[in-house]
Protein backbone atom coordinates (compact mmCIF):
# COMPACT_ATOMS: atom_id res chain seq x y z
CA UNK A 1 0.00 0.00 0.00
CA UNK A 2 1.24 3.50 -0.83
CA UNK A 3 2.45 5.53 2.12
CA UNK A 4 0.13 8.50 2.55
CA UNK A 5 3.05 10.55 3.84
CA UNK A 6 4.31 10.67 0.24
CA UNK A 7 1.05 12.15 -1.04
CA UNK A 8 1.08 15.84 -1.89
CA UNK A 9 -0.32 18.13 0.86
CA UNK A 10 -2.62 20.75 -0.63
CA UNK A 11 -4.25 22.48 2.36
CA UNK A 12 -5.41 22.57 5.98
CA UNK A 13 -8.84 21.89 7.52
CA UNK A 14 -10.46 24.99 9.06
CA UNK A 15 -13.67 25.88 10.90
CA UNK A 16 -16.30 23.42 12.07
CA UNK A 17 -15.86 19.91 10.64
CA UNK A 18 -18.34 17.03 10.86
CA UNK A 19 -18.82 13.45 9.66
CA UNK A 20 -20.43 14.68 6.44
CA UNK A 21 -18.44 17.72 5.34
CA UNK A 22 -15.56 20.05 6.10
CA UNK A 23 -13.75 23.05 4.66
CA UNK A 24 -10.06 23.66 4.13
CA UNK A 25 -7.76 26.44 3.03
CA UNK A 26 -6.36 25.40 -0.33
CA UNK A 27 -2.91 26.12 -1.71
CA UNK A 28 -3.15 28.09 -4.95
CA UNK A 29 -3.68 26.02 -8.10
CA UNK A 30 -3.39 22.69 -6.25
CA UNK A 31 -6.95 21.37 -6.71
CA UNK A 32 -10.20 21.88 -8.63
CA UNK A 33 -13.89 21.24 -8.09
CA UNK A 34 -14.55 17.51 -8.52
CA UNK A 35 -11.19 16.35 -7.15
CA UNK A 36 -10.96 13.56 -4.59
CA UNK A 37 -9.01 14.54 -1.47
CA UNK A 38 -7.94 12.68 1.67
CA UNK A 39 -7.45 13.53 5.35
CA UNK A 40 -5.36 11.18 7.52
CA UNK A 41 -6.57 11.22 11.13
CA UNK A 42 -7.23 9.23 14.29
CA UNK A 43 -10.64 7.83 15.26
CA UNK A 44 -11.86 5.58 18.12
CA UNK A 45 -11.13 1.89 17.61
CA UNK A 46 -13.81 -0.81 17.78
CA UNK A 47 -13.41 -1.32 21.52
CA UNK A 48 -13.44 2.42 22.32
CA UNK A 49 -10.26 1.86 24.33
CA UNK A 50 -7.82 3.43 21.93
CA UNK A 51 -7.46 4.98 18.50
CA UNK A 52 -6.90 3.79 14.96
CA UNK A 53 -5.59 5.53 11.85
CA UNK A 54 -8.12 6.14 9.08
CA UNK A 55 -8.14 7.94 5.76
CA UNK A 56 -11.18 10.14 5.13
CA UNK A 57 -12.11 10.42 1.44
CA UNK A 58 -14.05 13.38 0.13
CA UNK A 59 -14.89 15.27 -3.04
CA UNK A 60 -14.32 19.00 -3.52
CA UNK A 61 -17.75 20.48 -4.32
CA UNK A 62 -17.02 24.21 -4.13
CA UNK A 63 -14.09 26.64 -3.97
CA UNK A 64 -14.43 30.24 -2.77
CA UNK A 65 -11.72 32.81 -3.46
CA UNK A 66 -11.26 36.06 -1.56
CA UNK A 67 -8.59 38.61 -0.65
CA UNK A 68 -8.69 39.94 2.93
CA UNK A 69 -6.24 42.71 1.98
CA UNK A 70 -8.51 44.06 -0.75
CA UNK A 71 -11.78 45.10 0.90
CA UNK A 72 -14.90 45.95 -1.08
CA UNK A 73 -14.58 49.59 0.03
CA UNK A 74 -11.24 49.79 -1.78
CA UNK A 75 -12.77 48.31 -4.93
CA UNK A 76 -15.53 50.93 -4.80
CA UNK A 77 -13.01 53.73 -4.41
CA UNK A 78 -10.91 52.50 -7.35
CA UNK A 79 -14.03 52.32 -9.52
CA UNK A 80 -15.16 55.81 -8.55
CA UNK A 81 -11.73 57.35 -9.20
CA UNK A 82 -10.94 55.30 -12.29
CA UNK A 83 -7.67 54.08 -10.79
CA UNK A 84 -5.76 50.87 -11.43
CA UNK A 85 -4.88 48.71 -8.43
CA UNK A 86 -1.28 48.69 -9.70
CA UNK A 87 -1.11 52.43 -8.95
CA UNK A 88 -1.88 51.82 -5.26
CA UNK A 89 -0.32 49.95 -2.35
CA UNK A 90 -3.22 47.50 -2.23
CA UNK A 91 -2.35 43.82 -2.69
CA UNK A 92 -3.84 41.81 -5.58
CA UNK A 93 -1.79 38.68 -4.90
CA UNK A 94 -2.84 37.67 -1.39
CA UNK A 95 -5.88 35.62 -2.39
CA UNK A 96 -7.16 32.89 -0.08
CA UNK A 97 -8.94 29.80 -1.37
CA UNK A 98 -11.47 28.00 0.83
CA UNK A 99 -12.69 24.64 -0.52
CA UNK A 100 -15.80 22.78 0.64
CA UNK A 101 -15.60 18.98 0.75
CA UNK A 102 -18.39 16.40 0.77
CA UNK A 103 -17.22 13.35 2.72
CA UNK A 104 -17.64 10.04 0.87
CA UNK A 105 -16.40 7.67 3.58
CA UNK A 106 -13.26 6.31 5.18
CA UNK A 107 -10.77 3.48 4.81
CA UNK A 108 -8.65 1.89 7.53
CA UNK A 109 -4.86 2.17 7.50
CA UNK A 110 -4.37 -1.57 8.01
CA UNK A 111 -6.95 -2.67 5.39
CA UNK A 112 -5.90 -0.80 2.25
CA UNK A 113 -8.22 1.23 0.06
CA UNK A 114 -10.49 -1.46 -1.38
CA UNK A 115 -13.44 -0.95 0.99
CA UNK A 116 -15.09 2.37 1.87
CA UNK A 117 -16.93 2.67 5.19
CA UNK A 118 -19.15 5.43 6.63
CA UNK A 119 -17.27 8.00 8.67
CA UNK A 120 -18.36 7.86 12.34
CA UNK A 121 -16.02 10.43 13.88
CA UNK A 122 -15.66 14.08 12.77
CA UNK A 123 -12.70 15.31 10.76
CA UNK A 124 -10.02 17.00 12.86
CA UNK A 125 -9.59 20.79 12.45
CA UNK A 126 -6.06 21.79 11.41
CA UNK A 127 -5.57 18.37 9.79
CA UNK A 128 -3.57 18.22 6.60
CA UNK A 129 -5.51 17.66 3.35
CA UNK A 130 -3.77 15.41 0.84
CA UNK A 131 -4.03 14.94 -2.93
CA UNK A 132 -4.10 11.15 -3.54
CA UNK A 133 -2.17 9.55 -6.42
CA UNK A 134 -3.97 7.79 -9.26
CA UNK A 135 -3.01 4.31 -7.99
CA UNK A 136 -4.79 4.85 -4.65
CA UNK A 137 -7.97 6.13 -6.35
CA UNK A 138 -8.02 3.20 -8.77
CA UNK A 139 -7.64 0.83 -5.82
CA UNK A 140 -10.58 2.51 -4.08
CA UNK A 141 -12.92 2.59 -7.09
CA UNK A 142 -12.09 -0.82 -8.55
CA UNK A 143 -11.50 -2.68 -5.30
CA UNK A 144 -14.66 -4.77 -5.70
CA UNK A 145 -13.89 -6.38 -9.06
CA UNK A 146 -10.56 -8.25 -8.74
CA UNK A 147 -10.45 -11.15 -11.21
CA UNK A 148 -13.47 -9.84 -13.14
CA UNK A 149 -13.45 -8.80 -16.79
CA UNK A 150 -13.25 -4.98 -16.74
CA UNK A 151 -15.40 -2.77 -18.93
CA UNK A 152 -13.66 0.55 -19.43
CA UNK A 153 -16.20 3.38 -19.37
CA UNK A 154 -14.02 6.49 -19.16
CA UNK A 155 -11.98 8.49 -16.71
CA UNK A 156 -12.78 10.16 -13.40
CA UNK A 157 -13.99 13.75 -13.56
CA UNK A 158 -11.05 16.10 -12.98
CA UNK A 159 -8.60 13.15 -12.94
CA UNK A 160 -7.77 12.05 -16.49
CA UNK A 161 -5.08 9.79 -15.06
CA UNK A 162 -7.69 7.58 -13.34
CA UNK A 163 -9.39 5.07 -15.65
CA UNK A 164 -12.83 3.87 -14.54
CA UNK A 165 -14.02 0.31 -15.19
CA UNK A 166 -16.99 -1.78 -14.10
CA UNK A 167 -17.34 -5.54 -13.94
CA UNK A 168 -18.56 -7.17 -17.16
CA UNK A 169 -19.36 -10.31 -15.16
CA UNK A 170 -21.81 -8.41 -12.97
CA UNK A 171 -23.36 -6.47 -15.86
CA UNK A 172 -24.34 -9.66 -17.72
CA UNK A 173 -25.44 -11.62 -14.65
CA UNK A 174 -27.59 -9.00 -12.90
CA UNK A 175 -29.97 -6.16 -13.62
CA UNK A 176 -28.38 -2.75 -14.11
CA UNK A 177 -29.84 0.77 -14.17
CA UNK A 178 -28.15 3.97 -15.37
CA UNK A 179 -29.72 6.89 -13.52
CA UNK A 180 -29.11 10.59 -14.10
CA UNK A 181 -30.96 13.81 -14.78
CA UNK A 182 -31.90 14.81 -18.34
CA UNK A 183 -28.71 15.53 -20.27
CA UNK A 184 -26.60 13.76 -17.66
CA UNK A 185 -25.04 11.32 -20.14
CA UNK A 186 -27.10 8.14 -19.63
CA UNK A 187 -27.24 7.26 -23.34
CA UNK A 188 -23.55 8.04 -23.85
CA UNK A 189 -22.63 5.80 -20.91
CA UNK A 190 -24.86 3.00 -22.20
CA UNK A 191 -23.35 3.24 -25.68
CA UNK A 192 -19.85 3.04 -24.21
CA UNK A 193 -20.76 -0.07 -22.19
CA UNK A 194 -22.37 -1.72 -25.23
CA UNK A 195 -19.36 -0.93 -27.40
CA UNK A 196 -16.98 -2.45 -24.87
CA UNK A 197 -19.16 -5.58 -24.59
CA UNK A 198 -19.20 -5.99 -28.37
CA UNK A 199 -15.41 -5.75 -28.41
CA UNK A 200 -15.27 -8.51 -25.78
CA UNK A 201 -17.54 -10.76 -27.87
CA UNK A 202 -20.72 -10.69 -25.77
CA UNK A 203 -23.93 -11.35 -27.76
CA UNK A 204 -26.36 -8.42 -27.44
CA UNK A 205 -29.97 -7.66 -28.28
CA UNK A 206 -30.77 -3.94 -28.19
CA UNK A 207 -34.40 -2.78 -28.16
CA UNK A 208 -34.15 0.79 -29.37
CA UNK A 209 -37.53 2.49 -30.03
CA UNK A 210 -35.95 5.95 -30.20
CA UNK A 211 -32.99 5.14 -32.46
CA UNK A 212 -30.40 6.22 -29.89
CA UNK A 213 -28.08 3.32 -30.69
CA UNK A 214 -28.20 3.29 -34.50
CA UNK A 215 -24.61 4.57 -34.51
CA UNK A 216 -23.47 1.10 -33.40
CA UNK A 217 -24.85 -0.27 -36.67
CA UNK A 218 -23.68 2.67 -38.77
CA UNK A 219 -20.12 2.23 -37.45
CA UNK A 220 -20.21 -1.57 -37.46
CA UNK A 221 -16.95 -1.72 -39.45
CA UNK A 222 -15.17 -0.69 -36.24
CA UNK A 223 -16.12 -3.97 -34.57
CA UNK A 224 -13.73 -6.41 -36.19
CA UNK A 225 -14.84 -10.02 -35.93
CA UNK A 226 -18.38 -9.09 -34.89
CA UNK A 227 -21.60 -9.03 -36.91
CA UNK A 228 -24.01 -6.18 -36.23
CA UNK A 229 -27.48 -6.59 -37.72
CA UNK A 230 -30.30 -4.05 -37.87
CA UNK A 231 -33.83 -5.44 -37.56
CA UNK A 232 -36.91 -3.28 -38.07
CA UNK A 233 -40.01 -4.20 -36.06
CA UNK A 234 -43.43 -4.96 -37.53
CA UNK A 235 -45.43 -1.85 -36.68
CA UNK A 236 -49.21 -2.06 -36.79
CA UNK A 237 -51.35 1.02 -37.35
CA UNK A 238 -53.95 2.14 -34.85
CA UNK A 239 -55.86 5.36 -34.40
CA UNK A 240 -53.74 6.25 -31.37
CA UNK A 241 -50.21 5.61 -32.63
CA UNK A 242 -49.91 7.87 -35.65
CA UNK A 243 -47.39 10.19 -33.96
CA UNK A 244 -45.40 7.18 -32.75
CA UNK A 245 -45.13 5.85 -36.31
CA UNK A 246 -43.89 9.22 -37.53
CA UNK A 247 -41.29 9.40 -34.76
CA UNK A 248 -40.04 5.87 -35.44
CA UNK A 249 -39.75 6.44 -39.18
CA UNK A 250 -37.76 9.62 -38.60
CA UNK A 251 -35.48 7.87 -36.11
CA UNK A 252 -34.89 4.67 -38.06
CA UNK A 253 -34.06 6.20 -41.43
CA UNK A 254 -31.25 8.36 -42.72
CA UNK A 255 -33.70 11.26 -42.80
CA UNK A 256 -36.65 12.24 -44.96
CA UNK A 257 -36.66 14.92 -47.66
CA UNK A 258 -39.22 17.68 -47.41
CA UNK A 259 -41.48 16.12 -50.13
CA UNK A 260 -41.27 12.73 -48.38
CA UNK A 261 -42.13 14.37 -45.07
CA UNK A 262 -45.14 16.13 -46.62
CA UNK A 263 -46.44 12.86 -48.06
CA UNK A 264 -45.91 11.06 -44.73
CA UNK A 265 -47.80 13.78 -42.85
CA UNK A 266 -50.65 13.57 -45.35
CA UNK A 267 -50.81 9.78 -45.07
CA UNK A 268 -50.83 9.84 -41.28
CA UNK A 269 -53.22 12.75 -40.81
CA UNK A 270 -55.76 12.53 -43.63
CA UNK A 271 -56.31 8.79 -44.00
CA UNK A 272 -57.97 6.53 -41.47
CA UNK A 273 -55.94 3.34 -40.95
CA UNK A 274 -57.49 -0.07 -40.54
CA UNK A 275 -56.98 -1.37 -37.00
CA UNK A 276 -53.88 -3.60 -36.90
CA UNK A 277 -52.93 -2.84 -40.49
CA UNK A 278 -49.16 -2.91 -41.20
CA UNK A 279 -47.70 0.56 -41.71
CA UNK A 280 -46.34 -0.28 -45.16
CA UNK A 281 -49.74 -1.52 -46.39
CA UNK A 282 -51.44 1.58 -44.99
CA UNK A 283 -48.88 3.75 -46.75
CA UNK A 284 -49.37 2.04 -50.13
CA UNK A 285 -53.16 2.20 -49.85
CA UNK A 286 -52.94 5.90 -49.01
CA UNK A 287 -50.56 6.59 -51.87
CA UNK A 288 -52.93 4.87 -54.32
CA UNK A 289 -55.76 6.97 -52.97
CA UNK A 290 -53.74 10.16 -53.41
CA UNK A 291 -52.86 9.25 -57.03
CA UNK A 292 -56.51 8.51 -57.81
CA UNK A 293 -57.61 11.80 -56.31
CA UNK A 294 -55.07 13.74 -58.41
Amino acid sequence: MNEVIKWKPIGTVVGNASTSEYAFILKSFQSRVGDLVVVKMQSPDEGRTGTQTIYVWGRVININRYNPFFPSEAAQELSNEGLSIHDTILSSSRDQLEASVLILGSTFADMGFKNLYPLTYPVQPAAEVLYPPAEAIKDLLAGGIPGHTPLGIGTLIARRDVDIAISADRVVSRHMAILAMTGGGKTVAARRILREMIQLGYPLLILDPHGDYLALWQKRDLFKGSTVKLLYPHIAMTEQNRHIVETLINKMTEGLTEPQRDILNTILSENDPEEGQPVLRCQRRSENGLKAAS
